[in-house]
Order: C-alpha cells, then structure tokens, then sequence
C-alpha cells in the first residue's frame, strides 16, 4: 500500500508533550503500574511503527509511568529478506494485508495473523 502524500508528509523529528495529571507517588494505588505489559492501568503505552504496518502495541509497546519524564529514541532499520530458499518468503506472498477498519497494511507475518484472527 503506497502511503497517500496528500494525508502524510516525511518528519526529521517529532516532539510529544502529554502532560498525564497524576504523580504515582500521590495515588493510594500500590498495583497501578508494573513493567510488564497489559498490566497498566494509569500512564500510557506508545509504539512508533511505520505508517504502513499494523501497530504491534504489546510486542513493542513502551509503558510511560505518570509523574515521571519519559525520553524515547528510536532509529528506522530496514530489514529485507533474501528470495527462498535463504528467505521465509516465497515470490507469492501477500505484499497488503486488508484490516477490519478499511484501511490496508503492508505485510507483516504478524499483521497476517491479526487479519487471520480478526477474520474468524
């Protein structure tokens, strides 16, 4: 799927200011945040993925305790997989994978099996 230039446009940088108004210091709640993941319940959880995949928030998700000041740096790797018998691809797979919401992403072995799930 090509990304549509008139709804993006390619960023150097990007800043987030999210002001979360709770100290976890403050809130008599002793299990509210705990590093593992899905196990939050106040904060929030951040994930950078290419516009053209589908988001793999519990895999990659980043968990951000309130009250403290988070810094996130990330860097864009490109991975290509060599053609088989080197590769897991073959010359027949999918190049797009349609989603629930009407939007299409590029494939990913785990956005093919959210699709395969979401389908059933």
């Amino acid at each position: 799927m090509d990304v549509d230039p008139n709804i993006s446009h390619r960023a150097v940088s990007l800043e987030l200011f999210s002001y979360l108004n709770e100290r976890h210091d403050e809130v008599i709640c002793h299990d509210c945040f705990a590093a593992d993941i899905k196990s939050q319940l106040s904060g929030a959880v951040i994930v950078v993925h290419s516009a053209q995949t589908y988001p793999e928030i519990n895999k990659e998700g980043i968990n951000v305790q309130p009250g403290t000041l988070t810094e996130i740096k990330f860097k864009a790797i490109e991975n290509i997989q060599k053609e088989p018998p080197y590769g897991r691809c073959d010359r027949d797979t999918k190049t797009e994978i349609p989603s629930h919401d009407g939007a299409s992403y590029a494939y990913s072995e785990y956005g093919c099996r959210m699709y395969t799930i979401q389908k059933k």
